[in-house]
């Protein structure tokens, strides 16, 4: 109770000099302390940046600073501050704040001593050859040394070489700085492995696990026991995610069993969500057994269909 009356007391005190405070603030003020002043250029370009900034990490569209709400909540935050349109934010801000992380990251890598260097390459969605170099070391956030456009040039093991020197001297990165590269393992990566070791001989370099575990696991399911595996899992997930009626019912079982999340769709581009639907299919099983067994679910009643006779035939 001590503790607790001194820590009132205390804040009691503090209020009361800080409300004292503010009156003879006000006391002695003068009538322009109580108007708005314009922003300096320097507030006002650091405004810009936070509004660019949000825009990118929210994953918004820029148009959204042409909003009218966007824009009342900003006048209601700093009423002498106006934000810059999509045009500008896309044309000169994003710029200058590219251009500043660039030069933030440049400074940040010339402190990485046995950095590990990663190179792929993939396919965007407008169909480009895009090849990209990460620089990382173990503790740190990873850092984009860069991406290079290969559209319409051949992909060779000298090319994949080649975009990795290029992007390392575009952050003046030292080789010396490198102790290993890893890739994933096509023939071509293979091949680039050992052109770039001939180079740099002090250089580990090694495929990526997890790519290899993503042709591993493309052999083990295109075995035709696990094909159909994979079909009987993507047939039960299919239904119940497009019923909202008998979905809906699931999730209420499911919900009775301390289950939170729902069943998870395949991708066939990703391996792991193949992983994900079978698991997620397993932790429903108890819940589709005691959803299969209802009558109703089993015959139509009252002109409302039933779960199709394979799905419940899969299920039980």
């Amino acid at each position: 109770m001590m503790a607790s009356e001194e820590v009132t007391s205390e804040a009691s005190s503090l209020s009361t000099q800080t409300s004292t405070g503010k009156k003879r603030k006000l006391a002695n003020a003068t009538l322009t302390a109580f108007l708005e002043k314009p922003l300096d250029e320097k507030t006002s370009e650091e405004y810009d940046r936070k509004v660019l900034c949000f825009l990118i990490h929210a994953n918004v569209a820029f148009n959204v600073a042409e909003d009218d709400y966007f824009i009342t909540l900003l006048y209601a935050l700093q009423p002498m501050y106006k934000p810059p349109s999509r045009y500008v934010l896309s044309h000169t801000i994003l710029d200058a704040e590219a251009t500043r992380v660039h030069l933030l990251e440049m400074e940040q890598l010339q402190e990485w001593k046995f950095l590990t260097m990663m190179a792929d390459g993939w396919e965007d969605a407008a169909g480009r050859s895009i090849y990209g170099v990460v620089a990382a070391e173990v503790k740190k956030d990873p850092v984009v040394l860069g991406l290079s456009d290969l559209t319409g040039q051949q992909a060779t093991a000298g090319a994949v070489v080649t975009v990795c020197n290029e992007n390392m001297a575009k952050m003046d990165l030292k080789a010396r700085q490198s102790a290993a590269l890893c890739t994933d393992n096509p023939t071509t990566m293979i091949a680039a492995r050992r052109l770039w070791v001939e180079t740099y001989t002090w250089m580990i370099v090694y495929a990526c696990f997890l790519h290899m575990l993503n042709t591993l696991i493309g052999k083990i399911t295109a075995f035709p026991a696990m094909r159909t595996v994979t079909q009987k899992n993507t047939r039960i997930v299919s239904f119940f995610n497009r019923s909202h009626y008998w979905g809906g019912q699931l999730a209420e079982i499911a919900s009775g069993f301390g289950i939170r999340h729902g069943l998870t769709i395949n991708t066939e581009s990703q391996w792991y969500a193949l992983i994900l639907m079978c698991l997620s299919v397993q932790t429903y099983q108890k819940s589709l057994r005691t959803l299969c067994e209802w009558p109703d679910a089993q015959k139509p009643r009252n002109g409302l269909s039933a779960i199709p006779t394979d799905i419940i035939q899969l299920v039980t």
